[in-house]
């Protein structure tokens, strides 16, 4: 009975079967469908390259195969490298690219080296792609796999205190994805991936801020001493993110006063920093209290000073320090989880500021309009939300109501460099929303 491999005295033989498969190839009914798989799986190969005949020898050893190739034939051609996840067919049929030579199916695992025919020189795999048979791939749903929600970056409680922020730019620090420019709250303006927050949905405790005022300031002036969260989806955000969100969103959650008690009861909290560039002199002053019921939380902050020097040794204009934010939340929990929560927030920063944040002096204005002026930029937010602290798999419902405004106030100047009169602008929504969440358990 004939072996799967063939010797002749005029053949050179590159890779050889056991003799202890020669029982199995002989007598096993399912030998056939053995080395179909073992010639149609696929498997990484990494060899370099070298003599047809090494590699040749190399990809039948890896692959189990048999292969035959006249040494004639063989001769001293080169064969490139062979790298990626091919056959054992496909990976044979690479190698004698351009060679001349072809291969010839000569039993289930055995192939046979010869001259290429004008009709055998091999074509690229690409072209051999039309005989592949065709794969029918199915698929069906776990339900008892929960539904991913979008990625987003969540920077929580944990990660804010080891960066004891204090302004924007100390929120995001060891987030590559999200950069945030000027050195100044007037200027700062966050950018995700790229993305300015302009063109971003931007909430606070769930109030959208319509961030538009002008395009030379930073759009959200926050106090991040009492921030609990903020997540970001970089990139399109889902639709429960709320206008404007195509591009991405910002949401920024404040702490309450049961965020700093663990049981009933009231505290208070006193903060002083110093900062000797500039003279920057920072007071918070906060309190907080919670019954079994009722919570609230207040705070003051204020920051005076003056301006930054350079490392050169000089002052830089707008950088001087003029911060007041004020903030309030008041809540009412009830024993079955119901919660009412009412919160206002001010930040006013009112200092000598560049005209044109982060762009500094453009040729061909008008030389009365000075670089640096007096600005004031003032920001509200208040927000009245309820909320089910407690929530089951079918009873998971948010309702708000938000009003939020951002104004500026500048001076406009004559041509002979007196001020005529202030100039305003200003910027506000009016928003709420509903919703109730699902578990994913039941979809």
């Amino acid at each position: 009975m004939p072996s799967p491999v063939m010797f002749r005295p005029h053949l050179l033989t590159l890779a050889v079967r056991t003799a202890m498969l020669l029982p199995v190839t002989l007598f096993n009914p399912f030998a056939s469908v053995a080395w179909a798989q073992a010639v149609e799986t696929t498997q990484m190969f990494d060899i370099a390259a070298g003599p047809l005949s090494t590699v040749l020898t190399q990809v039948a050893a890896q692959t189990g195969i048999s292969l035959s190739a006249n040494a004639a034939l063989i001769g001293d051609k080169k064969a490139a490298a062979l790298k990626g996840r091919y056959s054992a067919q496909q990976a044979l049929h690479t190698l004698l690219l351009n060679s001349g030579l072809a291969l010839k199916q000569t039993g289930d695992a055995h192939f046979t080296v010869v001259l290429a025919s004008k009709e055998q020189i091999p074509q690229p795999l690409s072209q051999l792609a039309e005989t592949l048979p065709e794969v029918a791939v199915s698929a069906r749903v776990d339900q008892s796999m929960p539904v991913k929600e979008p990625v987003t970056i969540l920077i929580d409680e944990a990660a804010l205190a080891r960066n004891n922020p204090s302004d924007v730019r100390g929120i995001f620090n060891g987030q590559p994805s999200v950069k945030v420019g000027g050195s100044t709250p007037m200027s700062q303006k966050v950018y995700v991936n790229g993305i300015e927050e302009t063109n971003l949905a931007v909430t606070i405790d769930g109030s959208r801020q319509n961030n538009k005022v002008f395009h030379h300031n930073g759009t959200t002036l926050i106090d991040p001493l009492f921030m609990k969260a903020v997540s970001v989806n970089a990139g399109v955000a889902p639709a429960d993110a709320g206008a404007g969100a195509i591009a991405g969103s910002i949401a920024y959650e404040t702490k309450n006063a049961r965020d700093f008690l663990t049981s009933p009861g009231k505290g208070a909290y006193i903060r002083s920093s110093f900062n000797t560039n500039g003279d920057v002199f920072s007071q918070t002053l906060a309190g907080y209290a919670a019954s079994e019921q009722l919570d609230g939380l207040a705070y003051l902050t204020v920051a005076n000073g003056n301006r930054f020097e350079a490392g050169n040794g000089d002052k830089v204009d707008g950088t001087g320090t003029d911060l007041v934010s004020g903030f309030f939340k008041l809540g009412a929990e009830a024993e079955d989880g119901h919660r009412l929560q009412l919160n206002h927030e001010r930040v006013r920063d009112d200092a000598a500021r560049p005209f044109r944040g982060n762009i500094g002096f453009i040729s061909g204005r008008p030389a009365w309009e000075p670089r640096v002026r007096d600005y004031e930029m003032t920001r509200d937010n208040t927000v009245l939300r309820y909320t089910q602290v407690n929530p089951d798999h079918w009873w998971n419902p948010t309702a708000l109501l938000a009003y939020s405004k951002t104004e500026i106030t500048v001076p406009i100047f004559t041509a002979g460099g007196t001020v005529i009169y202030p100039g305003t602008g200003e910027t506000s929504s009016f928003n709420g929303k509903f919703e109730k969440r699902f578990s994913n358990r039941y979809w």
